[in-house]
């Protein structure tokens, strides 16, 4: 079974207009055949170390990316999330929200990135890059 959820434009707005003091987007590839979808499962959980990786890196403060990691660890322990996938997956989080969005076909998976403190305050990658191509960190 296909499951989708594309964002509607109230939700795409209100991605773009997210602010938070870190914002992590994570794309993957996933399969809708639920006997497969483990290794999207374990790839996910690859993603978020990369992510605490970029922001211990960056001296993102430690109990604000512990209230991130365990939003991110509940979606990975969610037996009947990954139950139901789509051809990939989207997961944009702050330490305050998670939101999901599993894609149907023709959406190519892109590398994690985390936007860190900066100048201004992060918002959520939305725009396809090739994979490998990663965005610089604020």
């Amino acid at each position: 079974m296909l499951c989708v959820d594309i964002p509607t434009r109230s939700e795409f707005a209100t991605l773009v207009g997210a602010r938070a003091d870190v914002c992590v987007s994570l794309y993957l590839k996933t399969t809708p055949l639920t006997q497969e979808t483990s290794a999207s499962r374990i790839e996910f959980g690859n993603l978020v170390r990369e992510a605490q990786k970029q922001l211990e890196d960056a001296g993102f403060d430690k109990r604000r990316l512990a209230a991130l990691l365990e939003q991110l660890s509940d979606l990975v322990d969610d037996d009947e999330f990954w139950r139901f996938q789509a051809n990939s997956l989207a997961v944009f989080a702050t330490p305050d929200a998670l939101r999901t969005y599993r894609l149907g076909p023709g959406r190519r998976p892109l590398p994690p990135e985390a936007a860190v403190p900066g100048g201004d305050l992060p918002a959520f990658s939305l725009r396809p890059r090739p994979v490998g191509e990663r965005r610089a960190p604020r």
